[in-house]
């Protein structure tokens, strides 16, 4: 499984739906950005020019 399918999973609602709309290779960026900072997949989203969380963001662990 990469990055890129565990980012898939676990993101939700509108983020999802961004994260589904951006290239593969912003995805990929994305998703490799990831590991190690500290930073939810929603979090990265948002600093991506994504939408917000909706909610739920503060159970998932930061990586």
């Amino acid at each position: 499984m990469s990055a890129v399918d565990d980012f898939l999973d676990i993101l939700s609602g509108a983020q999802l739906d961004w994260f589904k709309r951006q290239p593969k290779v912003k995805q990929a960026a994305m998703a490799a950005s990831w590991m190690g900072s500290g930073k939810t997949p929603g979090d990265i989203v948002q600093d991506n020019g994504g939408p917000a969380p909706q909610g739920g963001a503060d159970t998932i662990p930061a990586v």
